[in-house]
Order: C-alpha cells, then sequence, then structure tokens
C-alpha cells in the first residue's frame, strides 16, 4: 500500500491508535448499569444464607440472613457494606464477559438432596441474566458451571462469605 498523501503517514498510526486505545477502554469500563447479585442458600445446613449485591459503582450490601438450624443469637438479618476498587470492578465484570454469562442457561443441578444453591443475577450492558447451581460440588466438571463459578469466585474473593467454612465451590 503506498500513502500518496505525505501527512497520510503522520495519520493512519494515530488513528490506529485511537481506535485500540478506544477498544481497550470499552472492555475496561464499567457498564452504567451493571448490578450483580450473588445469593447463596444453604439448604438444610447450619451456615447462613446470604446475598450480595453489587452496583456499577462498586458498592456492596451483603445482606445476612440467620441459620435456619443450629442455636442463633438473633433472628435478624444483619447487612455491612463495602465497595470493590475499581480494578476489582474491572476484573468482575471482564470475567462475566469472558464466562459469557449471559448464554449459560437459567439451571444447573443435580439429583440430591440438601445441597447449597446458588444464583447470580447480573444486569449489565442492557440486558439482565440469572443462572442458579443447585449442589455446585457435584457439577464441578461441567464446563458451563465453570464459567458460572468463574464469576461466582472472584464474588467471594473481594466479598468473602459470612459462613467461616465456605472457601470459593
Amino acid at each position: 500500500m503506498s500513502l500518496k498523501h505525505p501527512l497520510a503517514s503522520l495519520f493512519l498510526p494515530s488513528i490506529l491508535l485511537s481506535a485500540v486505545s478506544l477498544i481497550a477502554a470499552e472492555a475496561d469500563s464499567i457498564p452504567g448499569d451493571f448490578r450483580l447479585c450473588a445469593q447463596y442458600g444453604p439448604g438444610f445446613s447450619d451456615w447462613k444464607p446470604w446475598k450480595v449485591t453489587i452496583f456499577a459503582d462498586g458498592k456492596a450490601l451483603q445482606e445476612v440472613y440467620p441459620s435456619r438450624l443450629g442455636k442463633e443469637a438473633t433472628t435478624e438479618k444483619t447487612e455491612k457494606t463495602s465497595t470493590l476498587t475499581m480494578p476489582q470492578l474491572q476484573e468482575l465484570v471482564a470475567a462475566t464477559r469472558t464466562s459469557r454469562f449471559s448464554a449459560l442457561k437459567e439451571l444447573y443441578s443435580y439429583p440430591v438432596t440438601d445441597n447449597p444453591t446458588l444464583t447470580l443475577r447480573v444486569t449489565m450492558d442492557g440486558s439482565s441474566q440469572e443462572v442458579k447451581v443447585y449442589a455446585p460440588g457435584h457439577l464441578k466438571d461441567n464446563a458451563e458451571v465453570k464459567r458460572f463459578m468463574k464469576v461466582w469466585n472472584i464474588v467471594l474473593k473481594h466479598i468473602p462469605a459470612p459462613n467461616a467454612e465456605q472457601k470459593t465451590e
């Protein structure tokens, strides 16, 4: 390709650099409508059910409900707020996109009883998707559940579960 105009060699690299910068900025941007809700249902264990909602500005609200079993000191839910940093929020949005979360089915389940249920509800880029995984320990080899767990584990990395024994699944 020959450049006929002498200034073309100056403008073409500038235009390409701008396009690359715009693509990179888009990848790092947080959609204004971003909202992620992670919810944990413990089954018939004495672990506490909880829910975390993370907003586009990085603010997070964790609600912890009393255990259905065992001796609880309180019967009321507790709330804790925190704020994710921009890199943490970008990591979460990037994982949601790269996992192709919006293409997952609504339910993954294994035929057992008394297991936890993990739920993620994600709104971003004008659409929403809710996915539930029942008995995730039995589905850990399922490729689609692994995509779900990629997002779930990043949530737990930044907002730890209130059950001391609960780690990433």
